[in-house]
């Protein structure tokens, strides 16, 4: 019996994803179209092994979850393929028009419209070389093409130290070329350019905080001389800063490959070798270790909670998260009458 009404050739790939019946996927998908950039033969054979790992697993059916793309594709529908024994997944989008479907490929940021159980998650992969061959594709040739250009940027400054100002040039130069970048299954020719961007553009963001940082790094060194500091002073600075320090213009190190300065610049990104200006972005840095080691500090301090009481909440809850920050602790004390050094 089918789960799905077979009135159009979405349903019917619904259906045949459900049983896991590589054959007749066969004969619904065209052979026009290709399938997460590979042949649909190769897709297929793809799809085939993770549905005998499903079956290796116990499963005899994959139930469908609807959801959307939280990512690189938002608000692209997809589904979470869960095994009905196993409640293993696979997160996949389905790319449709009127009723067709023109691609289906792996998610790795699928978002449920209703909450599920999952266990272990497959993922649909492939190397560079299997890729179905775009040379028929002017339009995906020429993106290439201008990706590669783009690059060559990078590739002439490797090493250097990196301004803000040469970040935000290549940004605004290529900002068209991204967009049309989203419209292509992210991998292989690609996924260098859109990669970098993607990563300069947070980078763009936080650089945005700057005045902000730098005041608040002045501040600090005006609250702490040589480790010593007036405790009172340190635990305004450091309630101001609850929300900037979780940030992330106080997690710079994060979207880095690495964290110490060395003759006047700090590796960003290792692949392409984009190094940053101390003088520019050395305080971010300094914000956020003094930050870290002061905030975990005087948290651990002045907390209101026992460890037994914090280990037995759901770190997702609104309770964990209060008992994780500096203000409500303070706040609380006050309440209290605790006293605080």
């Amino acid at each position: 019996m089918s789960m799905f009404p077979l009135s159009s050739q979405v349903d019917a790939v619904r259906e045949y994803l459900s049983r896991m019946d590589v054959e007749m996927l066969d004969l619904v998908l065209s052979d026009q179209n290709t399938y997460s950039d590979l042949n649909k033969s190769l897709f297929l054979e793809k799809l085939s092994d993770i549905f005998e790992a499903f079956k290796a697993a116990g499963d005899t059916r994959l139930e469908l979850y609807l959801g959307e793309c939280a990512n690189c594709h938002k608000h692209c529908r997809g589904y979470t393929l869960l095994g009905n024994t196993s409640a293993n997944y696979l997160d996949l989008l389905v790319a449709q028009e009127a009723g067709e479907v023109k691609d289906i490929f792996y998610c790795s940021d699928l978002i449920n419209y209703r909450e599920i159980d999952k266990n272990t998650g497959y993922t649909l992969s492939f190397d560079f070389e299997e890729t179905a061959e775009y040379a028929e594709d002017p339009d995906y040739a020429l993106l290439v093409h201008q990706c590669e250009q783009a690059m060559i940027y990078w590739d002439t400054r490797k090493e250097t130290s990196t301004r803000f100002e040469d970040i935000d040039f290549w940004l605004n130069i290529n900002a068209s070329l991204y967009d049309e970048c989203i419209g292509y299954f992210m991998h292989g020719r690609l996924d260098a350019f859109f990669d970098l961007y993607r990563k300069l553009s947070s980078l763009k963001a936080i650089y945005m905080e700057k005045d902000l940082i730098f005041k608040e790094v002045m501040l600090l060194r005006n609250v702490v001389r040589d480790g010593c500091y007036i405790e009172r002073e340190l635990l305004q600075w450091l309630v101001r800063n609850e929300d900037t320090g979780f940030s992330d213009a106080g997690s710079i190190s994060c979207f880095s490959d690495y964290a110490h300065f060395s003759e006047g610049k700090v590796l960003y990104d290792e692949d392409n070798q984009v190094y940053l200006s101390e003088n520019e972005f050395k305080p971010f840095f300094l914000y956020e270790t003094f930050f870290t080691r002061y905030y975990d500090e005087k948290l651990n301090e002045y907390t209101v909670y026992s460890e037994q009481e914090i280990e037995a909440m759901d770190q997702e809850s609104d309770a964990y998260r209060k008992a994780m920050s500096l203000r409500f602790n303070m706040a609380e004390r006050q309440k209290m009458g605790l006293r605080i050094n």
